[in-house]
């Protein structure tokens, strides 16, 4: 798992993730309940829920405000 989606989540700060194919999604990362799936995780937005897979990870970069 990413450190930063790590931070991220035990922060409950938002990320701007940059995917391998080009999109980028702005969330909150959420990590799935099942602790033996660090290969996978939830990004919520208003008005989404995405799961996103780590290899298709490009950039996470934490949102501080």
């Amino acid at each position: 798992m990413n450190d930063e989606i790590k931070l991220a989540v035990s922060h409950m700060q938002a990320v701007v993730i940059r995917l391998h194919n080009g999109s980028t999604l702005i969330g909150w990362p959420k990590l799935l309940s099942d602790p033996e799936d660090d290969q996978q995780f939830k990004l919520y937005d208003d008005e989404h829920v995405y799961t996103i897979s780590i290899q298709d990870v490009d950039t996470v970069t934490r949102v501080i405000v």
